[in-house]
This record gives C-alpha cells, structure tokens and sequence, in this order.
C-alpha cells in the first residue's frame, strides 16, 4: 500500500510538472533562447501532432523563431532536455525502485522526388532516409509501470561521416552499455536500478560487463545454441535450448498476442519475427542457472564462462498453424522459485511501455513528418518532443491507479469539466467529479467502450484533442456572451 502511495504521489506531481516548467529551467546560453524554447512548446503543448505552421497558428515572426531555434548549432540537445532528466530522476529517487528500459526505433523522413535534402542522415531507400535513435526510459518497478521520464537518448547514421567519427571497435550491441553507463551518472545511489534490454543487447561482452559491474538486469536472449560447461569447466555438450527442455514447466497464464502485420516490413524483420494473427496463449515458465562458454570471437578478453539465470517462457498446445510463443530471458534476478521466475517475466513484459513512447512519439508527436533540413536540427527538435511523448504516454495511467480517485482539478479545468459534462451526458460525473471520472469521460470524446477494458493512450488523446477542440467553441462563446 505505502508503495503505491508513493507513485501516486510521484504520478501526481508529474501530472503537475509539466515539460513547459522543465524547459523554463534550461540553461541555453541566452534568455531568448529559453524564450522561445518555451513559446514553441506552448504552442505544441495542447496539440504535438500539429505542423509547425499550425501550432503557430499561422504567425510568421513566431514560425521563423521556431525555425530558427532548431537551426542553431550553438544549441546543444542535451543542453534542452537536460530540465527534463533532472525531473525524471526526481521521480525515480521518488519512487525508489525503477525498470530503466532501452531500445532502439528508426525514424524515417520521406525525401521528395528522391532529393536526400537531410544534411547527415542516411539513405535507406530511393525515397526515403533515416535516424536511429536510442533510449533510456525511467519506469516504476512496482508492477504499476508508470513511465517516469527519458533518462538518456543517442542517435546515430550509417553515413561515412557517422562512421568515421566512431571507435574502430565500435558496433552495435556496444550501445546498449554506453547508454547505461550514462544513466547510472545521472541517477543516484538511492535508486534501486533494473534494466530492461531487447535482444540486440544480448552480447557475451555485455553479459559480461554487467556481471563485472553487478548490474541487475533483464534481457531477452537472442542465442539459445550457447555451448554450456559444466562446474569444472569442461563442455557438457549441451546448449541453452537442450538443458532447459529437461527442467520441469510450471504454472500457466493466459497471455495475449499481438498480431504482426506482413505488408511493409524489411525481409529481415520478416524472418526474425513472422506475421502472425491476434490470439489468446496459454504458457509456462521454467528456468536453470547455467554456465555458458566464452565465445571464440570479441570476448577474447573477457572471462572464460559466465553463470547466468536464464528463464524460458513456453506456449503450452499451440495451434498447429502458429509458431509458438518462446521467450528467451537472460537475468541476474532470483530464479528459485515459481514466483520469482513469473517476477523475471512481468519485468521484461513492462519493456512494452517504450514501445508505446515511441508510438507516442511517431503518432502523437509527428516527428517523421517535420520538415528540418539537418540530423543536427532534428536532435534538437527530438529534445523538445521527447518530453512531451512522455506527457502523453503518462495520461495513460489516469484511469488505471488510486490517482484515479483525486479531484479532476488536479488537470482539467472547471470549464473543461463543464464541456465534459455537456458533450458526454452517457459517463456521468459527480457534482466534484474525480480524476478517474473525467479522464473516462474524455476517453469516451476519443471512441473509448465500457465494455473495452481501461483505455490506452492513443484513445485518450484523441479525447484530450476533441476536449481542447469544444473547450476553444465554448471559451469563444462565452467571450462574444460578455462582449454583447
């Protein structure tokens, strides 16, 4: 009880803190600058998916101040989000204990008549180039999952001049570490960490790092043909796969599956994960702590075997046209008991909540659609949207915490309440309606059913944008009452 107590409290004080308020706290070299870095997130506050001519609504001195402000070389990324990381561990001290989840998404911008206009992207297609860009998001441990903020975010091309300005011994899965040696800077000692990594950051050096480093961590495995040795060092003669077919599965859940689509993927993301069709699967668990061997590659350095927990989830009767649900989870974590082995798993589940910032930041945000002329004015745009994405995200969990049950003024206003009460008579609220009540009510303005479960982000913001869209008609009615 005390812990949700304490998200609730944080999740409110979040909800109170807003990415204008951390901006007006950046250190930009020049008060301008923090000026208009806060005239174009008031601007994109109410409406993040609008184009920059949009969200100024046309203003000629406000769009080229905007143009401007990401054109600026003398302006650092790190220099404007840094307001919000600082918030964000604010948050997770808070909290106490935090899954800090990395991953990587691809923004694609589309190039006009095959003109590769973006100074310092890459091209992947005739018609199109791209940003890879990594990050770090701060989420409670508690199996309320509530996104806590960004903590750390990179970029990075395939263009020679990217290529050139790394390491020799620079590659991909060398990433994931990087990123988390940034974090642990940033976070103090009082935070109990976990991290949450996808496949890609399943690599001998970094199993080996964290376990030099005494990291806790969670990763989905990529290599279950692992040669394995046994306590003397000798090979068994077996691998991942064949010493975790001889442990015993335990307990069954139900679970979800997500459809994957088949039409716009790379043949390569079609071979790693097949389309497949929405369906209910029932699994089981089961787990060994195993010593794996040294690869003969990279990892020359590094200790000759590393013993490792490792949790497998497996789907019990498939149907025979699917391909079976099979997680592979390398963790430091406990895995003695049937309890523990499921804990190992709803963490790794909570990595699903940077999927959705990303989405927030794809769909809410816009950000492949802006039309900036440089990988650098891109990275500080991405610096300015990345706190709003959070915002967005954390509307999400309105509806769904004790939060729920705090008055609705906490963020909505009175007349906002009034227009809520007015558009959607079928979700009463009370005369002092909660949180709870309101964020419902609006949910329903975006298309949200009862009988639909709690709604996700995507229908609340639909909602929010309907509610901003009568708030403006009713603010303009009562002005012209008052005029006459």
């Amino acid at each position: 009880m005390a812990s949700h107590q304490k998200n609730d409290k944080t999740m409110k004080d979040s909800l109170e803190s807003s990415p204008r308020k951390d901006f007006a706290r950046a250190e930009l070299g020049d008060s301008r600058r923090v000026e208009r870095l806060l005239m174009i997130t008031g601007a994109l506050m109410d409406a993040p998916e609008k184009s920059f001519p949009e969200a100024v609504d046309g203003h000629a001195a406000k769009l080229e101040a905007t143009y401007r402000f990401f054109g600026n070389d003398n302006i650092e990324p790190e220099a404007i989000i840094k307001p919000h990381i600082e918030s964000t561990c604010q948050r997770a001290e808070a909290v106490g204990r935090v899954y800090v989840i990395q991953d990587t998404t691809d923004l694609t911008f589309e190039c006009r008549n095959g003109d590769f206009h973006r100074q310092g992207l890459g091209s992947n297609s005739k018609y199109t180039q791209s940003l890879h860009v990594h990050c770090a998001l701060a989420v409670s441990a508690d199996g309320t999952a509530i996104p806590l903020g960004l903590l750390d975010f990179m970029t990075w091309t395939k263009t020679e001049e990217d290529k050139a300005e790394r390491a020799a011994d620079w590659i991909k899965s060398k990433r994931w570490y990087e990123q988390l040696e940034r974090c642990k800077q940033k976070l103090t000692e009082e935070v109990e960490v976990i991290n949450l990594w996808d496949r890609e950051g399943d690599s001998y050096e970094n199993l080996a790092q964290l376990s030099d480093d005494k990291q806790r961590y969670i990763i989905r495995g990529s290599y279950d043909n692992r040669p394995l040795l046994d306590e003397d060092g000798h090979a068994t003669g077996d691998d991942i796969r064949l010493a975790l077919a001889s442990q015993e599965v335990v307990g069954e859940r139900t679970i979800n599956v997500g459809a994957r689509r088949e039409n716009g993927r790379s043949p390569s993301s079609m071979k790693k994960n097949p389309p497949r069709k929405k369906r209910e699967a029932v699994v089981g668990v089961r787990a060994a702590r195993l010593r794996i061997k040294r690869p003969c590659n990279r990892s020359r350095n590094r200790q000759p075997f590393l013993d490792i927990n490792i949790v497998e989830v497996v789907e019990l009767n498939p149907p025979n046209e699917a391909e079976p649900v099979r997680w592979l989870l390398l963790t430091s974590e406990p895995i003695d008991t049937q309890k523990q082995m499921w804990e190992v798993v709803d963490g790794y589940r909570t990595r699903w909540v940077i999927e959705e910032f990303f989405k927030c930041l794809k769909t809410g945000c816009s950000v492949e659609k802006r039309q900036l002329k440089s990988r650098d004015s891109l990275e500080r745009m991405l610096a300015v949207m990345m706190p709003l994405a959070w915002r967005l995200l954390l509307m999400r969990d309105l509806s769904r915490s004790s939060l729920a049950e705090q008055p609705a003024t906490l963020l909505f206003s009175d007349t906002e309440l009034d227009v809520l009460a007015e558009n959607v008579p079928h979700r009463p609220m009370d005369a002092s309606p909660t949180l709870g009540q309101a964020t419902l009510a609006m949910a329903a303005l975006g298309g949200h059913l009862k009988q639909s479960g709690p709604p996700g982000w995507l229908t609340l913001w639909r909602g929010f944008r309907r509610l901003q869209e009568l708030h403006t008609g009713y603010l303009l009615g009562l002005r012209r009452c008052v005029e006459r």
